[in-house]
């Protein structure tokens, strides 16, 4: 009898086996099809939007070339109008919008961000207390498959630099 029972669990054994590799064969494909999803929605989510570079920074109606304070870079007057000219070497978007407290913000023509040498313009008013300080822009848009996203820059004050840090 005990023979009969250890060939019966032996059989019942060798008949989950191939039950339990099919399981664990199907959680690992989940596991790697999950991934792949992921890894492509944070590949979209990168290469969906703009990314802006600075381009020329203005001074009034001057171009700056060099940094103030340096040489014979004199500081322009307090509440000057400066401008970054920023150019998109990323995808374009549709209505463009951004959430700025530090200055008048990006402007755009027709509310978009091409593909292009000049894209845009970021305005604010020079402050010499504020020279060098990273200031926080964040710009809203839709992309061309329609998608609603944002994404974060940092503009130095005073500087020809932009940086996007979210996403990174």
């Amino acid at each position: 009898m005990d023979a009969n029972l250890l060939l019966g669990i032996a059989g019942l054994v060798v008949g989950l086996l191939p039950f339990v590799y099919q399981l664990q064969q199907t959680r690992k494909e989940r596991e790697r099809a999950d991934r792949a999803e992921n890894e492509l929605a944070e590949n979209t989510r990168r290469a969906v939007g703009p990314l802006l570079r600075a381009r020329q920074l203005l001074a009034g109606d001057d171009v700056v070339e060099g940094v103030f304070g340096e040489g014979e870079m004199k500081f322009p007057p307090k509440s000057t109008l400066m401008k970054l000219m920023v150019g998109n070497v990323g995808a374009a978007v549709n209505e463009v919008s951004d959430d700025w407290t530090e200055g008048t913000g990006l402007s755009c023509a027709d509310a978009r961000l091409e593909h292009a040498d000049i894209a845009g313009v970021i305005e604010y008013r020079f402050n010499r207390s504020h020279f060098r300080f990273p200031m926080k822009l964040r710009l809203n848009f839709v992309g061309q498959n329609g998608a609603k996203l944002h994404q974060v820059y940092e503009v130095t004050h005073g500087i020809c630099e932009i940086k996007r840090i979210d996403p990174k």
